[in-house]
């Protein structure tokens, strides 16, 4: 059960949510589909993806087919109520229907779903939309598609699914099943979601645990254009706009090496974690819900000489973390990390802030 706190002048009281089903609730699986294809971060939380296709009444096909930042089909089966086993059967047949799908085969989807829900506006190609996801204007066709998740999203599911769902995974089948629950009032008339997000899948390069447990921290260039400047000034990587801010920015460690990424350009900056305290704050987007850490900017580059995601790739065959992730590990080699430090300084002269 969940509590809604009411406040009225003086007095404080609780509206009880109970946990109802999507059939009590005269909800169909339609519903719950369309709220995840616009709203992708109900699933997906941080993680950006670009939704392609959704169901079409009378074809056997998934409900929603997504496109991650690293090129990876996301296949998700949505039930409103019950999912067992059977589930599973399904969703694996829909996964290998999609087995030899080429670029143009998920341009065809991205095209069609694109006329069906954006009408007369001017279209935008799968690789159009790709690059602008990635902050990669180098990426290509061939990137697309890079491997497959699936995932299962249901309010509740039997042990059998859940056995055989852990089984794949022992044997790195990318599938997940995500459960959602529904809670209304005693009208029926506002619904609250839970629903934890979609975990993310580690590519092979990432799969490789860093000694040094570096971290990445994307400074939201394109939503706060010149952010980083602040943070860079005040010692700090900061966000803001999330409610669940806090845990965003939670989990790193004094003295962590943390490198700062502006979209569109590169690294910029790699500094030391202070003290991993998540502080509320106010000093670089004067926005609500604003949070920080406190960070030692160690080396600090100009716009034009920063190392740029193709760099890397080239050079170590590793991906940076993609344009979509805030604030996570960079589970690569040491071998990167320290080139990118050491070249980093390198570009500032050998100096330090």
């Amino acid at each position: 059960m969940l509590f809604k706190l009411i406040r009225e002048e003086q007095q404080t009281a609780f509206q009880p949510f109970m946990r109802r089903e999507a059939s009590a609730l005269n909800l169909k699986e339609k519903d719950l589909e369309n709220w995840m294809a616009k709203n992708p971060e109900l699933l997906f939380g941080t993680q950006q993806v670009l939704v392609i296709s959704q169901s079409v009444s009378g074809q056997r096909m998934a409900d929603i087919l997504a496109l991650d930042a690293y090129g990876r089909l996301v296949i998700v089966e949505i039930k409103r109520d019950w999912s067992d086993r059977a589930t599973v059967g399904q969703l694996l047949e829909y996964a290998a229907n999609r087995i030899g799908n080429s670029y143009e085969d998920l341009e065809r989807l991205n095209r069609s779903y694109w006329d069906r829900h954006h009408g007369e506006g001017q279209y935008v190609s799968l690789l159009e939309r790709f690059q602008e996801l990635t902050d990669d204007s180098e990426a290509t066709k061939n990137h697309i598609p890079n491997g497959h998740r699936i995932c299962i999203v249901a309010p509740r599911s039997d042990e059998g699914l859940c056995r055989i769902v852990e089984w794949l995974k022992m044997y790195d089948v990318p599938i997940s099943f995500v459960p959602f629950t529904l809670y209304t009032d005693d009208d029926d008339e506002d619904i609250l979601l839970e629903m934890d997000p979609l975990p993310e899948i580690q590519t092979e390069e990432r799969n490789v645990v860093s000694e040094e447990r570096d971290r990445f921290f994307n400074t939201n260039e394109k939503n706060a254009p010149g952010a980083y400047k602040k943070m860079f000034d005040q010692g700090v990587i900061a966000i803001y706009g999330y409610a669940n801010g806090p845990s965003i920015l939670e989990g790193s460690a004094a003295d962590q090496r943390v490198f700062a990424y502006v979209s569109g350009r590169g690294l910029m900056a790699v500094g030391r974690i202070v003290d991993g305290q998540v502080i509320p704050g106010n000093t670089v987007f004067k926005q609500s819900l604003e949070y920080h850490v406190r960070v030692t900017w160690e080396t600090i580059v100009a716009d034009d000489e920063v190392v740029t995601q193709r760099e890397v790739n080239e050079k170590f065959g590793y991906g940076l973390p993609r344009s979509g992730s805030v604030f996570c590990e960079m589970s690569c080699s040491p071998n990167v990390t320290n080139w990118i430090a050491k070249e980093l300084l390198r570009r500032a002269g050998g100096n330090s802030p």
